[in-house]
């Protein structure tokens, strides 16, 4: 990439699920130029300005670190917090996938979860994974509504119809004798969903649990996975008692939702 001088195009580079770490390194070895636009074009006698000298390799010469490789060294030995100036921001995957887990470390009071991996079994790893590492780490656990259990539930009278596309929970954090709420959003197909998105559904057998592999959607994969998403928010706040009214008018608190969801569970 810097033979190529594709590195002086960007700020930031990071990477998809399992390459955090290698994006943090490429991203350290990213440098910005030192001389300005508006300093080249200066009069030749302002001599205290840096000018690029032609001839010379700007990758060694006329660039300044943007990141540090010592940021990368203090990343890898967990010396990084979230108060240092510069913080290494991928899409997770170092504990879980979800990134739900800090959100209850921090005993956050509403917790929505978008989980779209690909999961085609509906054997929700993802979840499964933090809700284990929460009760034992940082002994958290979730009460799930009645109905929401019907999510994780296999029997032959439970088809795919018979799926919610969200669920609703009770956070219990330790020594907290209030609990916070958790509303689950899961990406998924039950028969209830926007015309176009089941024609796209009938053609694309995978849908909507395509490979995470795929990183370049077409127009129609890109509005179908979108469509869908919108319909499962709505539904989800339909549960809840709540009605998309699409021009942001009335929007509840944090408080209103809360004990929204709270009656919802019941």
């Amino acid at each position: 990439m810097s033979e190529t001088e594709v590195f002086p195009l960007f700020d930031y580079i990071s990477t998809v699920s399992g390459g955090g770490y290698f994006g943090a390194s490429v991203s350290t070895t990213m440098r910005s130029a030192r001389a300005s636009i508006d300093s080249r074009q200066k009069s030749s006698t302002e001599t205290k300005h840096e000018e690029f000298v032609v001839g010379e390799d700007p990758w060694t010469t006329g660039y300044r670190w943007i990141v540090r490789p010592t940021r990368y060294l203090r990343e890898m030995t967990s010396w990084l917090s979230e108060q240092d100036r510069w913080v290494n921001l991928s899409d997770g995957g170092h504990i879980e996938n979800l990134g739900v887990f800090e959100l209850l470390r921090r005993k956050c009071r509403l917790v929505v979860v978008g989980d779209g991996e690909a999961d085609p079994d509906l054997s929700f790893p993802s979840l499964t994974l933090v809700l284990q590492a929460a009760k034992a780490r940082l002994n958290t656990r979730v009460e799930w509504s009645q109905d929401s259990i019907h999510l994780w539930e296999k029997t032959e009278s439970n088809s795919t119809a018979d799926r919610p596309h969200s669920g609703l929970g009770r956070i219990w954090y330790p020594g907290d004798e209030t609990p916070a709420y958790i509303i689950y959003l899961k990406s998924s197909i039950n028969g209830d969903e926007p015309s176009e998105v089941k024609g796209y559904a009938r053609q694309h057998e995978a849908f909507p649990h395509e490979s995470t592999s795929d990183q370049f959607f077409d127009p129609s994969q890109f509005d179908a996975y979108r469509d869908l998403g919108i319909h499962i928010a709505r539904s989800a706040l339909s549960q809840i008692g709540l009605e998309w009214n699409g021009d942001g008018a009335d929007n509840p608190t944090v408080d209103a939702i809360c004990k929204r969801v709270d009656a919802s569970i019941g």
